[in-house]
């Protein structure tokens, strides 16, 4: 069976990190501030869909929201896009970019295509 991981950078601005090996319904930056969910990537590995928190109050950058605007509760991303997100419940502002998607051999961890050799 064939799933997806990917690689970002999350965290508050100025305080980004790595995180490898993100998973399908994962949160970012971590559980402790769900900012985003991991929904879903597109059976081509070429996009990965987020649920934005409620609590986010706006957003800005190179993803696509739905609906546009304020109220985004899904965030589209492609690898090497990233956006910002305004996270109400502590005042601070995530920025969140898509470093690479990887198709891997679920249970094995075997990674079977990535996007890193492609231009973002």
């Amino acid at each position: 069976m064939i799933s997806f991981k990917l690689d970002v950078f999350a965290g508050p601005v100025g305080d980004t990190r790595e995180i490898k090996n993100v998973e399908l319904l994962d949160f970012l930056p971590g559980e402790v501030k769900p900012v985003i969910q991991l929904l879903a990537v597109d059976s081509g590995g070429k996009k990965a869909t987020f649920a934005v928190s409620s609590r986010v109050g706006g957003n800005s950058g190179d993803g696509s929201c739905l609906p546009d605007g304020p109220e985004c509760a899904f965030l589209i991303l492609r690898k090497g896009e990233a956006q910002r997100l305004d996270y109400e419940l502590d005042g601070r502002t995530y920025r969140i970019k898509l470093l690479e998607i990887k198709q891997v051999l679920k249970d094995t961890g075997i990674v079977i295509e990535s996007s890193a050799g492609e231009g973002s």
